[in-house]
């Protein structure tokens, strides 16, 4: 594994993380619906993850 795709795969872990934090204490789907700077946040994560993931596999072809 190169070093590009280790931090990748870092990016990925960090990111999900956050997400873990970030929705430590809502309840609820409809606690989290009515958070938009929780959607927001979490939302940046995913965004993070999918592009880490995207350069993980341009990196492995």
């Amino acid at each position: 594994m190169t070093e590009k795709s280790k931090k990748y795969l870092s990016d990925v872990l960090i990111a999900i993380d956050l997400v873990r934090q970030f929705t430590v204490d809502i309840a609820d789907f409809n606690s989290y619906e009515k958070d938009l700077k929780t959607q927001s946040a979490v939302e940046r994560q995913l965004v993070i993850i999918g592009e880490a993931l995207n350069k993980l596999r341009q990196n492995s072809i």
